[in-house]
């Protein structure tokens, strides 16, 4: 069962445990397999312990941290250090791609690697601080989620990005070396991480893929993963109801109306964002065409590897967001069809 699921069985302190030792694996970097372990066991123990009723302080004590270190406590250094790879192969793939368009761009053969160790610096100083000062505090005042610390990893390798490529443009000091062993070295890192990756995964778990993201494949999960999405923004509209309508700023008839408002500026937003990606990628092929030097196939080269980095970070943030609009345009328009106020469908809905 996905973690997802699992905590919407879970109510009160029970589910805020879930969350929590959810939440703090995503944090230290448990591996994928220890965290399906761990996360099932405490599922079982909290649902049972729902179930009859018995206090959960008799199962997590009063220190949620210290109950969430001790779930984890048999996670050793060794296991710790097994994480470096995966770090190296982020930075491998940064290495990969900038000394490749820097490769095809520049007919000398040398690359000034002073733009992947700035970029690769900022990318570790930012990972730094988001463990060592925003993860903590965020998980003390439980703002933090595991969505919201992969949106922070994927920024993280922006960030080294666009570290590499303000460096390389406005920073005048260089250090050259030859590019053709950096391109050589980042990629058969990368093909033998990704080899070993496949065979351990295949050899324990029957797949090469991601075992986590294969569990959302199974269209019995996804269908109840989609209900559950429905009832989490219904409960949103429903305490924004309250909230709003005990101030005297909205009526039960105006409500729909509002939401069908916040989704026309939410469609603007999202045609705005795309604009937004298209500028700069237009900008970045403008800026490269003004250099002298930049050969026909250089340029085709370095547009299709910019184009399909920003495609990807496109995709990403904008899956998600159009995921939420789609729930949501389908609510509003199930409840004009059913001819009912808004709170009137959220509260036949929910029971």
């Amino acid at each position: 069962m996905e973690f997802e699921l699992m905590k919407e069985q879970l109510k009160g302190e029970y589910r805020k445990i879930f969350e929590a030792a959810w939440i703090y694996g995503v944090m230290k970097n448990v591996s994928n397999e220890m965290l399906i372990d761990r996360l099932t066991e405490i599922y079982d123990i909290l649902l049972t312990a729902q179930t009859e009723g018995r206090d959960v302080r008799r199962i997590a004590g009063t220190n949620t941290e210290r109950f969430c270190k001790d779930l984890y406590g048999d996670y050793t250094l060794t296991d710790r250090i097994k994480f470096i790879p995966r770090i190296m192969y982020t930075y491998a793939w940064c290495i990969f791609v900038i000394e490749l368009m820097t490769f095809t761009a520049d007919n000398s053969g040398r690359s000034n690697i002073l733009p992947c160790l700035f970029g690769i610096g900022i990318g570790v100083i930012f990972e730094l601080i988001c463990r060592l000062v925003i993860a903590k505090v965020m998980f003390k005042s439980r703002k933090i989620s595991p969505a919201a610390w992969n949106n922070m990893a994927l920024l993280i390798f922006v960030a080294i990005f666009i570290g590499m490529l303000f460096s390389q443009h406005y920073i005048s000091v260089q250090l050259n070396v030859p590019a053709l062993p950096l391109i050589i070295g980042s990629g058969v890192y990368i093909a033998v991480f990704f080899t070993a990756r496949s065979i351990y995964r295949y050899k324990n778990f029957g797949t090469i893929r991601n075992v986590h993201k294969q569990m959302l494949k199974d269209n019995y999960y996804k269908e109840l993963s989609s209900t559950q999405l429905e009832e989490a923004v219904l409960k949103g509209w429903g305490k924004r109801y309250e909230r709003e309508s005990s101030k005297g700023k909205i009526t039960a008839e105006g409500f729909v109306e509002i939401l069908k408002k916040d989704e026309r500026i939410n469609d603007i937003v999202d045609r705005g964002l795309d604009i937004f990606y298209a500028v700069v990628y237009i900008f970045m092929i403008i800026e490269r065409m003004t250099d002298p030097e930049q050969g026909t196939f250089d340029l085709l080269f370095y547009a299709l590897i910019m184009g399909v980095f920003l495609f990807l970070i496109w995709r990403f943030f904008s899956g998600a967001f159009r995921k939420d609009s789609g729930v949501r345009k389908k609510l509003i328009q199930e409840c004009l069809q059913a001819g009912v106020t808004m709170p009137e469908y959220i509260n036949s809905r929910l029971q």
